[in-house]
């Protein structure tokens, strides 16, 4: 069932700890897949092919080589004036780094 009122939320860098040697520099969703992918294309895929057309992606650090492969999210059909795809720094409100999944959420309250 396709609705309007879904909404995606991606962590970009769960899980980027247990391999350390390619998340050092990038966040997990940007680690290349077979040469031509990345992490993140067959999540976006997935969401998109369900209905989903508002994304926002969490990202914590080491996150400028994901916003250089997403771009405006056209490769997804994302690139509209309303819903698309949303990057979400780690910066709040108070321009501090959010430390936790939880804080992350909340300063991400107002896409949501």
């Amino acid at each position: 069932m396709r609705g309007n009122n879904v909404v995606g939320l991606l962590f970009s860098n769960v899980h980027d700890e247990r391999i350390r040697e390619l998340t050092e520099k990038r966040a997990m969703a940007s680690v290349p897949f077979g040469g031509r992918y990345r992490l993140i294309d067959f999540i976006l895929s997935s969401m998109v092919n369900c209905g989903i057309n508002k994304v926002g992606v969490i990202t914590k650090s080491n996150y400028q080589s994901l916003m250089d492969h997403l771009g405006s999210g056209k490769a997804w059909d994302l690139s509209r004036k309303r819903e698309g795809l949303y990057m979400l720094p780690p910066f709040g409100e108070q321009s501090s780094i959010s430390n936790s999944r939880i804080d992350a959420l909340s300063s991400s309250s107002r896409f949501l």
